[in-house]
């Protein structure tokens, strides 16, 4: 059995919304997180700091871990961002502010394709050309940064 513990920070205006989507879990969430060898998860929420204090305990292997490690390491060699599926992101870049740049600037391209999309439009993105265009109008750096 390993023991696992994380904090997050709560955003000031979210507390009612947190409470609200916390008084009742779903069966079907409470059934995913088992069937991931999860037990005994509890968070706690100090309501002075907004601090979220989680904690749980995991059996089982753990290569799931590993795999997306080895996977995101392996992605990161030919891009800047990687998006990790109900887990967030990783990126590089010259030095933090331009890594956080480089996620902000994906979050900003999902926003518009699901904009995109609840209109009934499915974007097709763009080509190496429309790319190459877009980089020399806008002087982006021609190498990676890492």
């Amino acid at each position: 059995m390993k023991r696992f513990a994380f904090k997050m920070k709560l955003k000031p205006g979210l507390e009612k919304e947190y409470e609200k989507r916390h008084a009742a879990i779903w069966p079907e969430l409470v059934e995913m997180i088992h069937q991931q060898g999860v037990s005994n998860y509890s968070i706690y929420w100090d309501k002075d700091t907004n601090i979220l204090f989680a904690y749980q305990e995991c059996s089982g292997d753990t290569t799931s871990s590993v795999e997306l490690a080895q996977a995101t390491l392996e992605q990161i060699k030919t891009h800047d961002v990687v998006l990790w599926e109900k887990h967030g992101t990783v990126a590089v870049g010259k030095d933090i502010m331009d890594a956080f740049d480089q996620t902000d600037v994906l979050c900003k391209a999902a926003n518009i394709y699901m904009c995109a999309r609840n209109m009934g439009s499915e974007p097709d993105g763009m080509t190496a050309a429309q790319m190459k265009e877009v980089q020399d109008v806008f002087s982006l750096p021609k190498t990676r940064p890492c």
